[in-house]
C-alpha cells in the first residue's frame, strides 16, 4: 500500500514581507463591524515613526481594547499594518458582546425547562 500524500498548506506570496511587531494599542476606529460578511476591527498603535500611531487592520472578531499590549503577525502596506495574527499578552481585553438573538434563544429555553 502507498501512503497518502497530505495536504500542505501553500506558501503565501507575501512571506517574505512578513513582520513581527509588539505594541499597544492606543485607539480604536472600528471594532467587528461586519463588511462583506467578515468582522473588521480598524485600531491604531504605538509608532516610534508616527506620532499619531499606526493603523493596524485585523480581519476577524478581536477584544482588543484601548491599554491592551498586543504582539502582531502581518506586513505593510504604505502606512497600515494589515494584520494576520494577533495575540494580546496582557489581561486587558473588551467584554464580550451580548447577542439579543442568543438571549431569545436561552429565555426560551428556559421557559421550556421550566415546564
Amino acid at each position: 500500500m502507498s501512503r497518502r500524500k497530505r495536504w500542505i498548506k501553500p506558501v503565501s506570496k507575501y512571506e517574505a514581507e512578513k513582520v513581527h511587531i509588539s505594541s499597544e494599542v492606543i485607539k480604536i476606529e472600528q471594532q467587528n463591524e461586519l463588511v462583506n460578511d467578515k468582522y473588521k476591527t480598524v485600531f491604531y498603535c504605538k509608532s516610534q515613526k508616527i506620532p499619531e500611531g499606526r493603523m493596524c487592520i485585523a480581519w476577524g472578531r478581536t477584544r482588543v481594547a484601548v491599554g491592551s499590549k498586543v504582539e502582531m503577525d502581518g506586513r505593510l502596506k504604505e502606512d497600515v499594518f494589515l494584520v494576520w495574527s494577533l495575540t494580546i499578552t496582557n489581561n486587558i481585553v473588551a467584554p464580550l458582546e451580548h447577542n439579543p438573538h442568543l438571549e431569545k434563544i436561552r429565555e426560551q429555553l428556559t421557559r421550556l425547562k421550566s415546564r
